[in-house]
Protein backbone atom coordinates (compact mmCIF):
# COMPACT_ATOMS: atom_id res chain seq x y z
CA UNK A 1 0.00 0.00 0.00
CA UNK A 2 1.54 3.60 -0.80
CA UNK A 3 1.10 6.19 1.01
CA UNK A 4 -1.75 7.46 -1.70
CA UNK A 5 -4.32 4.96 -1.39
CA UNK A 6 -4.35 5.93 2.58
CA UNK A 7 -7.94 7.52 3.08
CA UNK A 8 -7.95 9.73 6.23
CA UNK A 9 -11.55 9.71 7.69
CA UNK A 10 -12.63 13.04 8.40
CA UNK A 11 -16.87 12.00 8.95
CA UNK A 12 -16.15 10.41 12.54
CA UNK A 13 -16.17 11.74 16.17
CA UNK A 14 -15.49 10.17 19.50
CA UNK A 15 -16.32 11.84 22.73
CA UNK A 16 -16.99 12.34 25.63
CA UNK A 17 -13.32 12.85 26.44
CA UNK A 18 -12.23 11.98 28.97
CA UNK A 19 -14.26 9.05 28.59
CA UNK A 20 -16.26 7.29 31.59
CA UNK A 21 -17.94 4.16 31.27
CA UNK A 22 -18.74 4.63 27.81
CA UNK A 23 -17.74 6.89 24.90
CA UNK A 24 -19.90 7.48 21.14
CA UNK A 25 -18.81 7.47 18.17
CA UNK A 26 -20.74 9.76 15.64
CA UNK A 27 -20.08 9.93 11.85
CA UNK A 28 -22.66 11.28 9.01
CA UNK A 29 -21.72 8.31 6.63
CA UNK A 30 -24.67 7.53 5.57
CA UNK A 31 -23.43 4.60 3.40
CA UNK A 32 -21.98 2.43 6.31
CA UNK A 33 -23.76 0.50 9.45
CA UNK A 34 -20.51 -1.29 10.56
CA UNK A 35 -17.68 0.79 12.60
CA UNK A 36 -14.12 -0.78 13.56
CA UNK A 37 -12.74 0.22 17.09
CA UNK A 38 -9.55 -0.44 17.98
CA UNK A 39 -7.66 0.91 21.01
CA UNK A 40 -3.91 1.07 21.38
CA UNK A 41 -1.87 2.15 24.61
CA UNK A 42 0.42 4.70 24.39
CA UNK A 43 3.24 2.42 23.45
CA UNK A 44 1.29 1.24 20.21
CA UNK A 45 0.42 -2.01 21.89
CA UNK A 46 -3.25 -3.40 20.51
CA UNK A 47 -5.31 -3.23 23.90
CA UNK A 48 -8.47 -4.22 22.48
CA UNK A 49 -10.55 -4.54 19.14
CA UNK A 50 -14.25 -4.96 18.00
CA UNK A 51 -16.76 -3.75 15.27
CA UNK A 52 -19.88 -2.18 16.49
CA UNK A 53 -23.06 -1.67 14.21
CA UNK A 54 -24.02 2.17 14.07
CA UNK A 55 -27.42 3.06 14.87
CA UNK A 56 -28.99 6.45 13.53
CA UNK A 57 -25.48 7.55 12.95
CA UNK A 58 -24.05 6.81 16.47
CA UNK A 59 -22.18 3.58 17.93
CA UNK A 60 -21.50 3.28 21.91
CA UNK A 61 -18.19 1.50 22.87
CA UNK A 62 -18.22 0.45 26.46
CA UNK A 63 -14.98 1.61 28.47
CA UNK A 64 -15.17 0.39 31.83
CA UNK A 65 -12.37 -2.05 31.80
CA UNK A 66 -10.04 0.42 30.50
CA UNK A 67 -7.25 1.28 33.04
CA UNK A 68 -6.85 4.96 33.60
CA UNK A 69 -5.01 7.43 31.66
CA UNK A 70 -4.53 7.94 27.71
CA UNK A 71 -4.77 5.65 24.88
CA UNK A 72 -5.50 6.15 21.22
CA UNK A 73 -8.75 5.12 19.38
CA UNK A 74 -8.21 4.21 15.67
CA UNK A 75 -12.20 4.23 14.10
CA UNK A 76 -12.36 2.80 10.71
CA UNK A 77 -14.88 3.12 8.75
CA UNK A 78 -15.06 1.59 4.84
CA UNK A 79 -11.88 2.26 3.13
CA UNK A 80 -10.73 5.31 5.95
CA UNK A 81 -9.64 5.58 9.18
CA UNK A 82 -9.50 8.36 11.82
CA UNK A 83 -6.89 7.97 15.06
CA UNK A 84 -8.64 10.02 18.31
CA UNK A 85 -6.81 10.39 21.58
CA UNK A 86 -8.53 9.83 24.70
CA UNK A 87 -8.17 9.83 28.30
CA UNK A 88 -10.03 7.16 30.17
CA UNK A 89 -10.89 7.67 33.83
CA UNK A 90 -12.64 4.86 35.03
Amino acid sequence: MNIATIKHNQSVIVYSNPGQNCITIQTNNQTENKISIAIYDELSRSTFAKTLSIQNGKAILNIEELTNGTCFVKTTLGAAFKISKLISIN
